[in-house]
Formats: C-alpha cells, structure tokens, sequence
C-alpha cells in the first residue's frame, strides 16, 4: 500500500517522503523492491523530494542501487541521508568511496549530514567541519543540507543548530 499511502502523506501537506530500512541488515528490498518502487515512482511523477536512509550494512549495495534507480525514476531530487552512513575514519578518510562518487555524479543528489553523526564524530574526537569539508567538495553548495534529527537526538533545537553551525564554521 506504499503509493496510497504516499499520496495520502502528500495529499496532507508533506512535501516529500522518505525511505529506510531495518538496522543492521544487509537486505535492501525496501529500497528497490516492487512496494519501494512505487514510491519512487509517485515521487517522480509529483515531482516531490525523496529522501533515503541507509545504514551502514546497507551502504555500498543501496548506494549501487540507488545509481539504477535514479536513471528509472527520475525524482527532482533524491536526498542521502546522515553522508550515506561511510566509515568515516578521521578528516582523512571521511567514508567517501567511489560507489558515493558515482552516485553524486546525478546532479539531483543531495547529501544531508546530521546531529548524529556530528555526534559520533565529536566523541571520536574527530574534527567534524575537516569531514564536512570533504563532502562539501563532493557535492558542492547547493547538494549539502543539514537536519538536525531533533526527534532522536538529546538536547536543545538551539543546541543542535549550533552543532551543525560550528561544522561549517570553516
């Protein structure tokens, strides 16, 4: 029922829809199977954003997925939730691989970072706007968003924007 109920959400007012997948599986039918699918296409067709979650063991064969689905369905604009959830390392290594790189080469691609990874980052000690920088050089201006994750995340609205001010602060 993922059409129905993606045109009753937008019939709603939302202004794009969103797909995730179970933690910690490797399995990616709510991606790219027949009820994801048709998601893809209502967005498509409505022109709406849609915004997609991998977690990390999903990572490399939903971002390879993904690569497809973008030549079948052709949203405006498909965003990538928490940088695609790379093994992010150090400012280094910031997780970006080449199965990213292909991805972002779709114009309509935007990546979105997170409090929460800002947060992994921070307790891993690792300078958070060193990693946004790289990914700011991989998609640019225009394909770099922030949310703040204020439903899962501890602290303040305020809190949370000046976490994601300060990595961009460079």
């Amino acid at each position: 029922d993922c059409a129905s109920s993606g045109r009753d959400l937008l019939s709603q007012g939302a202004v794009g829809l969103r797909l995730m997948g179970p933690p910690k599986q490797e399995r990616i039918d709510w991606l790219c199977g027949e009820n994801a699918r048709l998601v893809w296409a209502l967005c498509a067709s409505e022109g709406v954003p849609l915004c997609v979650h991998l977690f990390p063991e999903a990572r490399s064969n939903g971002l390879t997925a993904i690569y497809g689905l973008l030549k079948e369905f052709p949203v405006p604009t498909l965003v990538i939730d928490h940088l695609g959830n790379g093994p992010i390392t150090g400012a280094e290594d910031p997780g970006i691989d080449d199965t990213l790189r292909r991805v972002m080469e779709a114009e309509n691609v935007a990546l979105k970072f997170t409090t929460i990874p800002l947060g992994q980052l921070k307790a891993r000690s690792i300078c958070a706007s060193s990693v946004i920088a790289a990914y700011l050089k991989l998609a640019g201006p225009d394909r770099l968003i922030w949310g703040s994750d204020i439903t899962q995340s501890p602290g303040k609205y305020a809190e949370q924007v000046a976490i994601g001010r300060d990595a961009v602060a460079t």
